[in-house]
């Protein structure tokens, strides 16, 4: 087994890294010992014979000596290479071991000093990429814990499954999106938004923030229907968006419009009453113009009072009520139509039932003055009073009638106004009387056959008619 990082390091760590055995721990022989040796060893060689004794050679003994000490030196320096070389071994290993350490320990930068430095080495090279990942992994985390998400999902992009950057390159992905679609909805921008708090995962509080961009999109839809006149379909987008801040107003306003269009579209019908029944109701209260709306239908009320009138040729009534109306609609044009041209002087009414012209009266108003008259006879008979002529008389002129014999009732009017038609005369602006007989103070006046009356309505010297006051209605 060997005990150095292998050259596919782990995404999360390295392998373990073992001990390297010191090899000083070992016995290690003496290389001098052993060449040593062969020339202690005594020789073990049979003696020769005995022979005259030979003086020894002075050169050749001189020659061993030196083979021996060049044969010591040589060993002695093989021996120190040998140290120095196993010294060596033993300092890298120490380092190896020191570096391993270090990233046993998480120190990236110390472990990445130490194996970069040891060049070659085993496994080095890549333990010292590995350590280089580490530091780059080490600061985008840094990154990460200060909100830098962009700056660290780049780096962990790019360490390639380097322990969990994968997991933390995604997080800060969700993070960013986060960050960017809560930008987008603090800006209004809600639609935006969701679609990138969506890509969050559910960061933080992305659902409910997506919930509220919903909402508010509702709501700026109900918004939007509602400048656009659209209430029915502005209350159909804000029903399920009831506490969203604004929304119970903008209800409001719809229920107050709506309930406003009906009453102008009742008005414009001249469906006054419904409009006024409308005009109570809860969200009418708070009509800004209610008090005109109101004071619209009461026009329009009287207006078409006025009109009946006008219909039915009581024209003095309808002239006042459209006095009354001002500006209204028409009102004033429609009152100048009620005042009638003023008849000539003559019978301007005489009923086809009583044609007969036994008597003659002849009707002298007696003055001057600019005013007109108006005279009435019924006749009497039994206790129905039965109208039989009207007649007109201008200022300063009379007329003639003929009339059947019978009792009469005599009224007269007398105006400086304008005429109204027969029905209400000079209205209110006329002295209305019945004409009485000042010596016996009956309103009965007997006309008899072939007889011819003039009948002087002013003050005349020993006149014998008088007057008693008449309402116009009962005239």
């Amino acid at each position: 087994m060997s005990m150095y990082p292998n050259n596919n390091p782990p995404s999360y760590e390295p392998p373990m890294q073992q001990p390297v055995q010191d090899p000083m721990q070992q016995p290690v022989q003496d290389p001098m010992q052993q060449p040593m040796q062969q020339f202690t060893q005594p020789m073990q060689q049979p003696m020769p014979a005995m022979t005259p004794p030979v003086p020894p050679v002075k050169k050749k003994k001189t020659g061993l000596i030196i083979g021996i000490i060049v044969g010591v030196l040589i060993l002695l320096g093989a021996g120190a290479f040998f140290l120095i070389t196993f010294m060596n071994k033993q300092n890298t290993i120490r380092t190896y071991n020191q570096g391993a350490a270090y990233l046993e320990a998480g120190d990236y930068k110390k472990a990445y000093e130490v194996f970069s430095s040891l060049g070659d080495y085993e496994d080095a090279p890549q333990i010292a990429a590995y350590a280089e990942k580490g530091i780059r992994y080490t600061a985008a985390k840094k990154d990460m814990a200060r909100e830098n998400y962009a700056e660290a999902k780049e780096v962990f992009e790019s360490l390639n499954g380097f322990k969990d950057s994968d997991a933390l390159a995604k997080e800060c992905g969700r993070a960013i999106a986060y960050e960017d679609g809560l930008a987008l909805y603090q800006s209004g921008q809600f639609q935006e938004a969701i679609s990138l708090l969506e890509q969050s995962e559910s960061y933080e509080n992305a659902d409910e923030l997506i919930k509220e961009a919903q909402t508010a999109i509702a709501f700026e839809k109900g918004k939007a229907l509602f400048d656009s006149g659209d209430y029915e379909g502005a209350l159909e987008a804000l029903k399920d968006v009831k506490d969203y801040e604004g929304t119970a107003e903008l209800e409001e306003q719809c229920h107050i419009f709506l309930i406003e269009d009906e009453i102008l579209g009742a008005i414009e019908a001249e469906e006054y009453e419904t409009a006024l029944d409308l005009l109570d109701s809860e969200y009418a209260q708070k009509i800004e113009n209610r008090y005109d709306l109101i004071q619209e239908c009461e026009n329009g009320l009287r207006y078409m009072e006025a009109d009946a009138a006008y219909r039915e040729e009581l024209y003095y009534t309808a002239y006042t009520i459209f006095e009354e109306l001002g500006s209204f609609r028409d009102s004033q044009s429609r009152m100048a139509s009620c005042i009638q041209t003023t008849p000539s002087t003559g019978e301007i009414y005489h009923n086809p039932s009583y044609t007969s012209t036994s008597v003659t009266l002849e009707i002298d108003p007696n003055t001057n003055d600019g005013s007109y008259t108006y005279f009435k006879v019924y006749i009497v008979e039994g206790s129905s009073e039965t109208l039989v002529s009207c007649v007109f008389i201008r200022s300063g002129e009379t007329a003639t009638i003929d009339l059947p014999s019978g009792v009469f009732i005599l009224k007269t009017a007398s105006s400086y106004g304008d005429w109204f038609g027969q029905k209400q005369m000079f209205g209110d602006n006329a002295t209305y009387s019945r004409l009485t007989s000042t010596d016996a103070g009956s309103d009965r006046f007997a006309l008899e056959s072939n007889h011819d009356y003039i009948l002087t309505l002013s003050h005349a010297e020993d006149g014998n008619v008088g007057n008693q006051s008449e309402s116009m209605d009962s005239f």
